[in-house]
């Protein structure tokens, strides 16, 4: 896909597809998928000259993809068009695309996944794999349990305003 179509259309689908997943799925890791996708997305949408305001973390923590996600991903597929296909005797819907960029775009939101792990695009073959090798699933697996865990250590960790300390008491000589 990345010699098909040219790199700013490989960024709009990859981040598109990030920002997608990470509204759809329920993963602790997925804000900051969100906020690395909106950081690419953001000049494409039209926001320019927020400077000292962090935009992408600002749209990564509500549900602004709900808005955002069809807003990008529909003009890359105007000229799609759902047509019906005769074939065995029966008329099968189908969806017509004019040229590959147009398909590619219409495939990706049927059926094409982002690896969580390495943001890379790809096809697969069941309906539950969601990382492009296991490799990836075991290491996104791995990442995830080590960021709650520094979250869970951060939440245990006593303030010093909050600690109380205790003197040792003097010793009459």
């Amino acid at each position: 896909m990345q010699k098909i179509l040219s790199p700013e259309d490989y960024e709009l689908l990859r981040a598109t597809l990030e920002l997608k997943k990470s509204r759809e799925t329920n993963d602790s890791m997925q804000e900051k998928q969100a906020e690395r996708a909106y950081s690419k997305l953001l000049p494409r949408l039209g926001y320019a000259g927020f400077d000292g305001f962090d935009l992408a973390k600002f749209f990564s923590s509500g549900g602004w993809a709900n808005v955002h996600v069809p807003l990008l991903a529909t003009r890359p597929m105007e000229e799609a068009r759902l047509v019906l296909w005769g074939r065995s005797g029966r008329f099968i819907p189908a969806i017509y695309c004019p040229d590959l960029r147009t398909a590619i775009f219409a495939r990706a939101f049927l059926s094409l996944q982002t690896c969580p792990h390495c943001g890379i695009v790809f096809i697969s073959e069941k309906e539950n794999v969601i990382y492009c090798c296991p490799v990836h699933g075991q290491a996104h697996r791995m990442a995830r349990s080590r960021y709650l865990k520094a979250l869970r250590d951060e939440k245990r960790k006593p303030s010093r305003r909050n600690a109380v300390t205790k003197k040792k008491p003097r010793r009459n000589r």
